[in-house]
């Protein structure tokens, strides 16, 4: 008998670069839970926002399919991703893709792994850096 099981690449002390590989690979690295640390970029490019309640904690649990957005008290997104190749500064990316429940679609390119971080970002001028560690 064979067993087949999901397997997820355990982000312990790595650095990998994220935006060049295939999706494949992407998204074997990015499936899980994950707390967000803090954002950086918008309108203030060098800013650096972190959570400042931390009973209203952010986590995003991602899997091939589906993205899934909450704090400690709702759910803020809970659907299914599309994948898309995208143009991002000059370069190419895999893109993932979903729609808030106000109707809002929303893009996200999953850029690196460093110092066990997953750092995420939304392509084009103005777009929130966010980087999140792995959540239990």
């Amino acid at each position: 008998m064979l067993f087949f099981t999901q397997y997820k690449k355990s982000i312990d002390n790595i650095t990998i670069i994220l935006h060049d590989k295939s999706l494949p690979v992407i998204q074997q690295y990015i499936q899980g839970k994950w707390k967000l640390q803090y954002q950086t970029g918008g309108f203030c490019s060098t800013c650096t926002v972190y959570p400042t309640d931390t009973t209203f904690n952010l986590f995003m649990t991602l899997t091939d399919e589906r993205i899934d957005l909450k704090n400690n008290y709702y759910h803020t997104v809970d659907t299914t991703i599309t994948w898309s190749y995208i143009q991002v500064f000059r370069d190419s990316a895999y893109a993932l893709n979903f729609t808030y429940s106000s109707g809002i679609p929303f893009t996200l390119v999953p850029d690196r792994i460093h110092n066990d971080k997953l750092v995420i970002y939304q392509p084009g001028p103005d777009g929130l850096t966010f980087y999140y560690s792995e959540s239990n």
